[in-house]
C-alpha cells in the first residue's frame, strides 16, 4: 500500500473504536484555517461523543492516528457517569500509549498511534475524546467522514477561513438526510456550517470497490491561497497538483541512468531489433529483477528513489520501481513517462477533484508509434499489453516534463483478453467422481494463477487451487499438477474428486456435473434495493466442457433442453447432448461489465437465476 492510501484511510477514519454496541450521541468536527506570511495553517479539532449501551467485560479502547503531515497538538479522553440528583462523575483517562503504526502492506511508515482504554465503560455513560490536529502541508487536507460504524445521533461540521483562501468543498452522498448547511461571511472570514441528525451506521456493500460512492463524506481542498508573497496555487486544476509532484520528483528522482544501467539495457535489448521487443524485454527483467518493497516514512510514500539506487539495492516500491522503467526505457529510446493514479477504490478524478486523495500509485507509460503501454512492474506476471486489474477505467496523470502533463483515461480490458477455457472429463467411482482437468488460462486468469502458485510453492498446500477459481466445496484432494507457461496463456492440468454430487437409488442415478460455482463469484446482494452499481474485478469468458462415459447399464433420461440467456453485458448458454456412450455438457458464460447500472440489476437477477438452475441441474440416468 502507497503511503498516500494510509493517509487517506487516516483522514476518513481518525478514531477507531473496539467494542461493540456504542451510540455515538455526537460527532463534531471543526477546522480553521488562517493565513502566514509564506503560507497557511490548518487546525483540525474533532470531539466523539459515544453512549455504552452494554456493559464490555474486556474494556472499550480508542486510536486516535496521526502522521508527520499532521502534528498532534492536544488529546483528552474520559468516562462521563451521570449521577440521579448529583453532579456528574468525570473518569479521565490518564495512561495514553503512544506507539508508531506500520501497515502490513508497507516497509516503514511514520505513521503514529495513541491507544487508551476508557476507565469505567459501563453501561449508559459516556466516553468521550476531544483532539487537535495541526496539518503541515496544506495539500493534506482532503476528505471528511460523516457515518461511523455505529448510529450517530448528530454531526456536524465547521470549517472557516479568509477571504485569501479559495477551497474547494463538496458534501457527497447526503440526499437521505435532512442536513441542515449554511455559508456566511463574517468581515473577511468565510465560515461553512454543516449538521446532520441521525447518521446511519456504515453498511457494507457487496461487489463494490469504491464504498465512497455511497458513504456520506465532505471534500475540502485548497484551491489556491494570497500572501504577503503572492497568490499560490495547490488545486484549482491537476496542473497545480503535477507541479508538486515535479517539484519533488527534482530533489532525487531525476538522475540519469548510470553506466553500469545502460551496459544492462545494452545487455537485455541486444538479441531484438523493434522498441516493443526491447520494451518487454526491460519490463520482464524489471519484473523479476526488483523486488517489491512499499514504503511509508515521510515522503518517501511520495518520491521515487533514483535509478541507479535501486538498481544496486534491487528493491523498491510502485514508484521506484516505474522510475527504473523510466530510466531504461528511455536510454533504449523507448519514449516513457511517470504516471500517476488511483486505484479503482477512490471515486475521485484529477479533472473534478485535483488533490492527493485522488491517486495512491504510480506506474510507467510507454508510448511507441501512438501505442500507449502502461507499465507496473510490481506484478511479477503482467504482459506489457495488460493493465493492471485494479485501476481499469481510471483516471490517470501522465507526466512528460516538468511544464507539460495530461490525464487520460486507463482502457478497460475486454473479456476476449481474459478467458478460462476448462474440459473435464468425470469418471464414477461409486458415489464419488473423480475428474481430470484441462485449463487455458489468458489475460487477469493467467497473471493471477501466479498468485496461487507462489502459494502452493511456499506452502505446498495444493487445495488453493481449488480457491482460485471458486471450485466448490464438494471438491477436494487436488493432485498431479502440471503447468506450462506459453507467456501469454497457462496450460494447466490438474485432477481432484468431487463429493455430494452422485445420488443413487435403486434403478436409478443423479449426477450434478458442476463443480465451479459461478453463482457466488457473482453473486451481489438485495438487487431489488441496491442503488449503486454492481462491480466486477474484470471483464471475462468462461467456457467449461464436461466429458462423461455413460455408465454401462444406463441411459440418459429427461434431458433438459439448451439454454440460452444473452444481453449486451452478460450472457450463458448451455448445451447438453448424447453421442453414443458418450455425455456433452458445453456452459459457456460472459460478463461485459465492470461497472452495471441499476437499471440493468432486473434482467441480472434473472441471469443469475439461470446461473443458480444450471449449477442445481442434476442429470438423470436410468437403468436400461
Amino acid at each position: 500500500m502507497n503511503v498516500k492510501t494510509l493517509y487517506y484511510i487516516l483522514f476518513f477514519l481518525p478514531v477507531y473504536l473496539f467494542g461493540q454496541n456504542q451510540y455515538i450521541k455526537e460527532k463534531h468536527i471543526s477546522v480553521d484555517i488562517v493565513t502566514k506570511r509564506k503560507g497557511i495553517q490548518i487546525t483540525e479539532n474533532y470531539k466523539i461523543a459515544r453512549e455504552v449501551l452494554k456493559n464490555h467485560g474486556s474494556g472499550i479502547g480508542e486510536t486516535i492516528y496521526y502522521s508527520n503531515f499532521e502534528e498532534l497538538k492536544a488529546y483528552n479522553a474520559y468516562t462521563l457517569v451521570k449521577r440521579a440528583g448529583k453532579k456528574d462523575k468525570i473518569y479521565p483517562v490518564t495512561d495514553f500509549n503512544h506507539t508508531s503504526y506500520t501497515p502490513d502492506e508497507v516497509f516503514m511508515s511514520d505513521s503514529k498511534v495513541v491507544t487508551f482504554s476508557y476507565p469505567r465503560a459501563l453501561k449508559e455513560t459516556e466516553c468521550i475524546v476531544e483532539y487537535q490536529k495541526e496539518i503541515t502541508n496544506p495539500r493534506f487536507l482532503t476528505n471528511f467522514e460523516i457515518n461511523d460504524r455505529f448510529k450517530i445521533g448528530e454531526f456536524t461540521f465547521k470549517i472557516t477561513h479568509p477571504k485569501t483562501v479559495n477551497i474547494g468543498f463538496e458534501i457527497e452522498n447526503c440526499d437521505a438526510y435532512n442536513l441542515e448547511f449554511s455559508k456566511d461571511t463574517i468581515e473577511d472570514i468565510i465560515e461553512y456550517n454543516l449538521k446532520i441528525q441521525n447518521v446511519n451506521p456504515i453498511q457494507s456493500i457487496s461487489k463494490l470497490e469504491a464504498k465512497h460512492m455511497i458513504y456520506p463524506h465532505i471534500k475540502v481542498w485548497i484551491k489556491s491561497f494570497t500572501t504577503s508573497e503572492g497568490e499560490q496555487n495547490i488545486g484549482n486544476t491537476y496542473k497545480d497538483l503535477y507541479q508538486w509532484y515535479v517539484d519533488l520528483l527534482s530533489t532525487r528522482a531525476n538522475e540519469e541512468a548510470n553506466e553500469i544501467i545502460k551496459e544492462k539495457v545494452d545487455e537485455i535489448t541486444k538479441p531484438y531489433s523493434t522498441q516493443k521487443e526491447k520494451l518487454d524485454a526491460i519490463y520482464q527483467w524489471v519484473q523479476n529483477s526488483i523486488e517489491y518493497l512499499a514504503f511509508g516514512d515521510d515522503m518517501n510514500g511520495f518520491i521515487p528513489r533514483g535509478a541507479n539506487t535501486i538498481y544496486d539495492s534491487r528493491y523498491g516500491d510502485c514508484k521506484d520501481m516505474s522510475n527504473m522503467l523510466r530510466a531504461m526505457l528511455n536510454y533504449a529510446e523507448i519514449p516513457s513517462y511517470l504516471t500517476w493514479v488511483g486505484t479503482r477504490n477512490r471515486p475521485f478524478t484529477y479533472t473534478e477533484f485535483p488533490c492527493i486523495a485522488v491517486d495512491n500509485h504510480l506506474i510507467c507509460t510507454s508510448i511507441i508509434d501512438s501505442e500507449y503501454y502502461f507499465l507496473d512492474a510490481t506484478h511479477n506476471h503482467l504482459l506489457s499489453t495488460e493493465v493492471r486489474k485494479d485501476i481499469q477505467g481510471k483516471q490517470a496523470l501522465i507526466g512528460f516534463d516538468k511544464d507539460s502533463c495530461t490525464v487520460v483515461n486507463i482502457p478497460i480490458e475486454s473479456s476476449d483478453q481474459n478467458t478460462k477455457k476448462d474440459t473435464v472429463y468425470f469418471e464414477l467411482s461409486g458415489e464419488r467422481l473423480k475428474c481430470k482437468s484441462k485449463s487455458k488460462l489468458s489475460g487477469y486468469y493467467r497473471s493471477d494463477f501466479f498468485n496461487y502458485k507462489n502459494y502452493v510453492n511456499y506452502t505446498d498446500e495444493k487445495q488453493v487451487y481449488l480457491r482460485s477459481d471458486s471450485y466448490n466445496k464438494n471438491c477436494h484432494d487436488v493432485e498431479n499438477i502440471d503447468w506450462v507457461d506459453s507467456n501469454e496463456c497457462i496450460y494447466l492440468d490438474m485432477n481432484y474428486e468431487v463429493n455430494n454430487q452422485v445420488l443413487k437409488s435403486k434403478d436409478k442415478l443423479f449426477i450434478n456435473f458442476n463443480t465451479i460455482d459461478i453463482l457466488n463469484l457473482l453473486m451481489a446482494g438485495e438487487l431489488d434495493k441496491r442503488s449503486v452499481y454492481v462491480e466486477e474485478n474484470f471483464k471475462f469468458k468462461r467456457s467449461i466442457h464436461s466429458i462423461f462415459e455413460i455408465p454401462k447399464g444406463y441411459t440418459v433420461v429427461n434431458l433438459k433442453e439448451s439454454k440460452l440467456y444473452k444481453n449486451p453485458q452478460f450472457s450463458l448458454s448451455q448445451n447438453i447432448r448424447v453421442e453414443g456412450r458418450m455425455l456433452f455438457i458445453d456452459y459457456d458464460i460472459e460478463i461485459d461489465f465492470i461497472k452495471l447500472a441499476p437499471e440493468y440489476f432486473k434482467t441480472y437477477s434473472e441471469f443469475l437465476n439461470q446461473v443458480k438452475n444450471i449449477q442445481q441441474y442434476k442429470i438423470q440416468f436410468k437403468k436400461i
